[in-house]
């Protein structure tokens, strides 16, 4: 096998996460604008990751041993099928029910996607090169970000949703032709394909994590910030188009910006950890999260919420690169993929559960309070952690360090 290619992986890579954000732009801003409900469009938001949720222990067990080419090459084609489906089938089955039903399937595809990706990096990269590596991929998903809403805009006015599905299918049979030219490494460890060995490998994952005070603290501190996080992804289509009263090409240029911020940090970060310290990073990442959730809950006016929701967006990806680095340094190589599954599901149960109190409240009070009852049960929560990190963990510092920077 030759040697691994980043930049033809990430080109790849690259044309998926472009097609995550047409569908991310045009499947809620559809469901929107076909039902006139926020409940409803909330509703498909949690179906939607549900699955995702539920099936990354499953997908980090799966995956254990696997050929990691074949999977990402399948999973491309599959979503390929998919959507190509979903276009014949929309005008038949009505837009709630066939777009809501791809969308948990392309998330079962994420997890997949998301797990493999974590666990070929050890194995294809040098442990010098991690911050890096993960901070390329954060900056090429980012940049997929400026360029999907503001593309899909176009196709949305000119071909609703049925362009955006038929172009993101061809999208991903390019992005499978890519990768039959690329080698990829593949993590050595035993398979798993029995019942009872995904329930082993999932029981031993979850004696590893729970052993390992540092991956506790830092599941527990992704769930508060992804409560923030859920609730404004839920909830800022409707905020755009109900509480602003404006169109669609105002909820694209929202997300386009926020994506220039998260890209601008992205392409810091590097340089920023010559100086400062990752963990550092990740502690003030945290800190403007919060910032961001409380005042995007006091916005008057639109260009104050895209400043605060681009603020949101780029930490959010600042907190993920922190993350991401502590996973692929204190986990071994050889479980990294089923513990990544069981971490995946514990840190994003917040995000359904956030577009769950959207659906449940939205007619209740108003989208701007949601965010500050968000915001206020994320900080008291950060409070309480920092302190159970203090006095029962023993931690000397509030944040897990990453092992090189802690000595």
């Amino acid at each position: 096998m030759g040697a691994f290619n980043f930049h033809k992986f990430i080109i790849s890579r690259g044309l998926g996460a472009l097609c995550d954000q047409f569908l991310m732009f045009a499947v809620p801003l559809a469901i929107l604008k076909s039902t006139g409900s926020t409940s409803l469009s909330a509703l498909s938001f949690v179906i939607e990751w549900i699955p995702r949720v539920l099936f990354f222990p499953i997908a980090g067990s799966l995956l254990q041993g696997k050929n990691f080419k074949k999977i990402f090459l399948s999973l491309d084609v599959f979503r390929c099928a998919a959507l190509a489906a979903a276009f014949l089938l929309v005008n038949i089955t009505g837009i709630f029910a066939t777009l809501t039903t791809l969308m948990a399937i392309m998330s079962l595809c994420y997890v997949l996607n998301f797990v493999s990706i974590e666990s070929i990096i050890p194995a294809n990269v040098p442990r010098e090169e991690y911050a890096r590596v993960h901070s390329r991929i954060q900056t090429v998903e980012q940049f997929s970000q400026i360029l999907g809403p503001a593309i899909a805009i176009v196709i949305y006015s000119h071909a609703h949703v049925n362009g955006i599905l038929l172009i993101s299918a061809a999208l991903f049979l390019l992005s499978a032709a890519n990768l039959l030219t690329l080698s990829i490494a593949s993590p050595e460890s035993a398979g798993v394909t029995k019942v009872k060995d995904i329930l082993r490998s999932n029981r031993e994952a979850f004696v590893y994590l729970f052993e390992d005070k540092k991956i506790i603290y830092l599941c527990t501190m992704t769930w508060i910030v992804n409560i923030i996080y859920g609730v404004v992804l839920a909830i800022s289509p409707a905020v755009i188009l109900k509480h602003f009263k404006l169109e669609s090409g105002a909820l694209g240029l929202m997300q386009s910006v926020a994506a220039l911020a998260s890209v601008l940090l992205f392409y810091l970060i590097p340089r920023l950890t010559l100086r400062f310290s990752v963990t550092l990073i990740g502690q003030l990442s945290l800190l403007i999260i919060l910032a961001s959730g409380l005042f995007l809950g006091l916005a008057g006016n639109y260009y104050a919420y895209v400043a605060l929701y681009a603020l949101l967006s780029a930490f959010d990806g600042g907190f993920s690169v922190y993350i991401r680095i502590m996973r692929s340094t204190i986990i071994p190589a050889a479980i990294l993929s089923r513990v990544i599954g069981v971490v995946g599901m514990l840190n994003l149960l917040s995000i359904p559960v956030g577009g769950l109190a959207v659906s449940l409240l939205s007619e209740k009070t108003t989208l701007q309070n949601i965010i500050l009852l968000a915001f206020a049960l994320s900080f008291v929560l950060t409070i309480v952690l920092l302190f159970v990190g203090r006095l029962k963990f023993g931690y000397k510092k509030y944040f897990p360090q990453v092992p090189k920077e802690a000595s």
